[in-house]
């Protein structure tokens, strides 16, 4: 807890302290972080509170106008702080959908912690109130550091701070840089979470985890508000968190499948891997429940028989290092591809020849909408989605459960037969769109709805 006693004590607490700047703040947060241990090797730098940076930052584009008080003004600033790098690629699902919701506020301002190990970013103008800035840090506890440096430079003018609230993404990286900023400038903040921190294995699956779950511990109940992206979630908050039930509200992520349907991919998977003419594409995190072992088991005859098929595996998870073990074992490591959850799905959906869903779940509902909406054919088990918006062989093979058999017969025959590839991906492309409800408006003007009250809230207790 002592990472963010600076903060936590309270603002009549913060005042009686001795006055530092901001820039110090910020600093003595983060060596606090790094102090603390339990984190990324990599990330592990020593920060001198004396560092400038090389060159000044550079605008995004142009600068917002100066502030006005908000009572002038009917609709919310929000700065967001997000880490998906997609939102930084013009044209992107991602940012699209950031410009749209900007319809429904005044200004819309997105940080995104970035490293410059991976790519080197400008700052975007998206639309005329859709600023999208990236960090590129030197390592994520600089992007922590380089977040606070950008909204004291763009969104801060003077004593006034641009934002109505500050909105984190995680309850991670993010989180913290959205802790430390709102904070600064006394905004309510408001933590998105998609990922259940709390869930086993969660501390074990990657490096820096036990460092993400002691912060998501600490922050949760000392933000105003906490939305979480799925239900389950919902019920696993209210049981940790039963004093703040009050704080936590609901709204499952909304796929737009216009969004999956029109987007153009940014990298083909066959550029990729010359090697393979035929992709299989499996997604999914790679624990016991995702079935992800049961799918190499199901494709490791025919990739054997095959060598210009591949299997391209897509997630994250505890078990990586064994399926790892398992594909060596097999003696596939040249046709069994393992990538890491990418920042842009659709590109590999589009650029894959066969969805293979081996497992019935509530995630991987959403995965099957979005291929058919890709219009990437399509191979599952039953389920309740699978059963909705397939009929078998007209635009999908649907297999029982567990039935290794079936698949594998369903794969052969998906490999000859050109025909059938194109009249699954026409067909179950038309169906997903004539069954799934695609009330995008209603669904943003919930999400806009989740800032108001917010804020609402905030106010009230204040008042109090």
């Amino acid at each position: 807890m002592a990472i963010f006693s600076h903060w936590a004590k309270g603002k009549k607490a913060e005042r009686q302290e001795p006055w530092v700047t901001p820039e110090e703040r910020a600093v003595r947060s983060i060596e606090s972080v790094i102090s603390s241990g339990d984190h990324d090797a990599e990330d592990i730098v020593v920060l001198d509170k004396k560092l400038k940076p090389k060159e000044p930052l550079a605008p995004a584009l142009q600068p917002p106008p100066p502030p006005e008080p908000p009572s002038d003004r009917g609709r919310l600033r929000v700065l967001i702080i997000a880490t998906d790098a997609s939102l930084l690629t013009p044209g992107s699902a991602a940012g699209a959908e950031y410009v749209a919701l900007a319809d429904y506020l005044d200004e819309v301002h997105v940080i995104v912690m970035t490293k410059r190990s991976e790519a080197t970013y400008k700052p975007l103008r998206l639309a005329p109130n859709v600023w999208v800035y990236p960090t590129n840090s030197r390592s994520s506890l600089f992007a922590v550091y380089d977040t606070y440096r950008i909204t004291s430079r763009q969104i801060a003018f003077g004593d006034n701070f641009r934002a109505d609230m500050v909105v984190a993404t995680d309850a991670f990286e993010a989180g913290v840089a959205a802790y430390i900023v709102a904070r600064r400038h006394e905004r309510p903040l408001q933590l998105q979470l998609s990922v259940n921190p709390f869930e086993e294995g969660f501390a074990e699956e990657r490096d820096g985890n036990r460092w993400r779950l002691f912060v998501a511990k600490f922050l949760i109940p000392r933000a105003e508000c906490v939305l979480a992206r799925s239900k389950s979630l919902e019920t696993e908050l209210d049981a940790e968190y039963s004093d703040i039930a009050d704080r936590i509200n609901v709204l499952p992520a909304f796929h737009n499948l216009a969004a999956y349907r029109d987007a153009v991919p940014h990298f083909d998977l066959h550029e990729r891997y010359p090697r393979f003419r035929f992709i299989v594409l499996v997604v999914g995190r790679l624990d016991a429940r995702s079935g992800v072992e049961f799918a190499i088991d199901v494709c490791a005859p025919i990739l054997q028989q095959y060598v210009t098929i591949g299997l391209v595996i897509v997630g994250e998870g505890p078990l990586r290092k064994q399926i790892e073990r398992k594909i060596i074992g097999l003696n596939l490591q040249n046709q069994i591809v393992v990538e890491s959850n990418p920042d842009d799905l659709v590109s590999h959906m589009k650029s894959s020849n066969l969805l293979l869903n081996p497992v019935a779940s509530e995630e991987n509902d959403t995965l099957l909408a979005a291929a058919a909406a890709s219009g990437l054919p399509v191979l599952t088990v039953h389920s309740g989605m699978a059963d909705t918006l397939f009929t078998d062989n007209v635009n999908a093979f649907i297999c029982p459960e567990n039935d290794k058999v079936c698949l594998q017969a369903r794969i052969g025959e998906f490999l000859n037969d050109n025909q059938l590839r194109t009249a699954f991906s026409i067909n179950s492309r038309d169906q997903v769109f004539s069954v799934m409800e695609q009330d995008v408006d209603a669904y943003r003007r919930a999400f806009i709805d989740t800032f108001t009250t917010c804020m609402l809230k905030t106010f009230t207790e204040e008042k109090l």
